[in-house]
Formats: C-alpha cells, sequence, structure tokens
C-alpha cells in the first residue's frame, strides 16, 4: 500500500479517574455558557452521573432531556431538539453509548440548521445515487460522556428511524463530530456489566474481522488494527467484572482506534467476504427484532 490519504478530525480525550472533572474547563475553553445534557432514563434516575455533572457545570448548565430511548427514535430526537432550542442551548453533552451519541449529532444538526429532520436526511432517489443535502450552518459543539465502549463516539453521521417502526432516516454532517470525549472512569462503571459485554463484542468482533486484513492495509490503518485487537482481545473477558473499570477503558481506546482507521484511508466492511456477509446479515437482523443488539448479533 504505497498511495493513501489520511483525514485527520481533532478530538480531546480525558480518560481514567476524574476525567469528567474537566468538563467545566472544556466548557470555559469554548467559550460555552448554556449547557444542554442529553441522556437516557437509565442515566438520569440511576447512576449519580446527572447530578455529578450539574454540580461540575454550575450556571452553565440550562438543561436536560432525560428520556432519550433505545436506538434513538425520531420523535425523541425532535422533542429534545426542540428543548434545547427553548434553553438557547450552545453546548450539548451527550451522556451514555451509541443511541445517545447519535442523537446528539442530530440534535446539533436541527438546532444549526433550523429545518425538518426530513429535510436533513440523505435522500435514496429511484434513479440515481443518494444525495446527502449540504448542511452547511455552524452547529453547537459536542461532548460525549461514554457508559459504554462504542465507535459511535467520534462519528458525524447517525441513522435514526421513528418509534413505529418506518424505514430510517440517514444523516451526515462533518460539523457534527464531538469536540471532546471523556472516559470517566466512575461514568463507564455505571453501565451494567451485560452492557459493557454487549458493545464490546460489537467493537472485538470489528477487531477480529479487520485483523483479517492487515497485510494489504496502509502502515497507519496497520498500527490502528493491531492495537484495536490486542485492547479488545484481552479487554473483553474482563467485561463481565462490574468492578473493572481498566477492561472499559481500554474497550474505549480499541472502539477510537477503529475509527482512526477509517480516518487514515482504511476501509473496514472491504476486508473481506466474511465481514461483509455478517454486517449484512446482522443489520437486518437487528434493525427488525427490537431485543436483538449489534454486539451479539455479529458475534
Amino acid at each position: 500500500m504505497q498511495r493513501y490519504t489520511s483525514i485527520g478530525s481533532p478530538v480531546r480525550v480525558h480518560a481514567g479517574e476524574g476525567a469528567l472533572d474537566l468538563l467545566p474547563r472544556e466548557a470555559a475553553r469554548l467559550g460555552a455558557q448554556r449547557a444542554f445534557v442529553i441522556c437516557g432514563e437509565s442515566v438520569a434516575t440511576r447512576t449519580p452521573l446527572l447530578g455529578r455533572m450539574r454540580a461540575l457545570l454550575g450556571s452553565r448548565y440550562v438543561g436536560c432531556f432525560a428520556r432519550m430511548r433505545k436506538d434513538a427514535p425520531l420523535e425523541d430526537v425532535e422533542q429534545a431538539a426542540v428543548e434545547a432550542r427553548h434553553c438557547g442551548a450552545d453546548l450539548l453533552i451527550a451522556v451514555g453509548a451509541g443511541s445517545v451519541l447519535k442523537a446528539a449529532r442530530v440534535v446539533a444538526m436541527a438546532l444549526g440548521e433550523e429545518r425538518s429532520l426530513s429535510e436533513l436526511a440523505t435522500h435514496y432517489p429511484d434513479d440515481g445515487p443518494p444525495v446527502s443535502p449540504r448542511l452547511l450552518r455552524p452547529k453547537p459543539p459536542i461532548f460525549n460522556v461514554l457508559t459504554a465502549a462504542t465507535s459511535a463516539q467520534n462519528r458525524a453521521g447517525s441513522a435514526l428511524r421513528s418509534a413505529g417502526g418506518s424505514p430510517r432516516l440517514e444523516f451526515f454532517d462533518p460539523r457534527t463530530r464531538p469536540v471532546t470525549l471523556f472516559w470517566d472512569s466512575e461514568a463507564l462503571l455505571t453501565a451494567p456489566a451485560e452492557l459493557a459485554l454487549s458493545t464490546g463484542l460489537g467493537i472485538y468482533w470489528r477487531a477480529l474481522m479487520s485483523g483479517g486484513a492487515i497485510a494489504q492495509a496502509n502502515p497507519l490503518v496497520r498500527a490502528s488494527r493491531l492495537q484495536a485487537y490486542a485492547l479488545a482481545h484481552a479487554a473483553l473477558p474482563r467485561l463481565r467484572d462490574a468492578r473493572d473499570a481498566a477492561a472499559r477503558l481500554d474497550m474505549c481506546a480499541a472502539a477510537l482506534l477503529q475509527n482512526r482507521d477509517e480516518d487514515d484511508g482504511g476501509r473496514p466492511f472491504d476486508a473481506h467476504w466474511i465481514a461483509r456477509v455478517v454486517y449484512a446479515l446482522g443489520a437486518a437482523l437487528f434493525n427488525r427484532v427490537p431485543r436483538l443488539d449489534q454486539g451479539r448479533t455479529h458475534a
């Protein structure tokens, strides 16, 4: 692989014990005065995270949408955008795993563009290739506070659907990549071991598939794939231990390396036919059967 392109996206990562204590410093760095939190009911009612963040943010905290459901239904995202706009939010803080993180990106698009979600989504005409609208207006910055490892942590796209099961809408805007990630040990330990294992399985599966396509990758991608597999392989069996924060931190790092794999020119789902077939069958299953999750389906 002698010719390749790498396009990096700036992001700050704060990891380990007390990482979330840097939240007010990061908000001040951006000049943010009106922080709006987005999370699910379990984070809001079964963990101390929301209270901790309110105390850290002080007067910068202006509100929270704490009713984001699994897979972030369009109805929830629309309501979160209404409430964030009403609060005059100039910073969005997503607390959770995949569903909440992708929801925050679409909320940022709605706040910046001030158009309906259907107008912001990618369209698929019958007689041509997909068309993604150009979303050029500024978006509020996003902080992601992870409660479980996920490759959704540093993305610019999201796929959502209504709670009624209608076809999903896809969104993409590079301006919605998070500016800061928090891998706080205490926050990661709030997730049940079952959730940590489920998300970890998805990351391990992708690391295993990418491990079958290292020789043909460019040097930057090779480094990410080798280290992502090493971290995920060692961390996966330890995720059942509800007190092992180090395993959850390592899985977060593996997921971020998988995102860098793509930024550095990797094409993980072109790795080999096994990865493509499993991904296609898995997507068809977990998008149609609510009780299935992505990690276990792929595994």
